[in-house]
């Protein structure tokens, strides 16, 4: 038994170096055929997440704006371009801390959102 588990394995691994080129090959050509399906379906489901999570915060910045396609996600006391740039450069897992800490977050419209990072200096002056 255990004998053939080995030969099972070794034929395995030598049919993937044999295959692997062949491999790569059909997923390039599956990839350059379906690129634009994957990718609709790939900004259907980032467009949905986002509107689960704005909904998750609230839905509305505090001045009553609630159209999503301006609403943007805040840290409530600022730093989050460093605090993006250090722990999340993938969006689920923002989108993850979000949901454990949503004290942290706000929703806000652009324009509060610029003010806000204006008021309380949060961005570089520009010289």
């Amino acid at each position: 038994m255990k004998k053939t588990k080995e030969y099972m394995r070794l034929q395995k691994k030598r049919w993937r170096a044999n295959n692997i080129e062949y491999a790569r090959a059909y997923q390039r050509k599956w990839n350059m055929e379906n690129g634009s399906r994957i990718r609709a379906e790939e900004r259907t489901v980032a467009h949905r997440r986002r509107i689960e999570i704005l909904d998750f915060l609230g839905g509305k910045c505090h001045c009553g704006f609630s159209d999503w396609r301006a609403l943007q996600i805040d840290h409530v006391n600022g730093g989050g371009v460093k605090h993006h740039r250090e722990l999340y450069r993938n969006i689920v897992k923002f989108y993850a801390d979000i949901r454990k800490n949503p004290k942290k977050y706000q929703v806000l419209c652009a324009n509060c959102n610029w003010i806000k990072r204006y008021e309380k200096q949060e961005t570089k002056p520009i010289i």
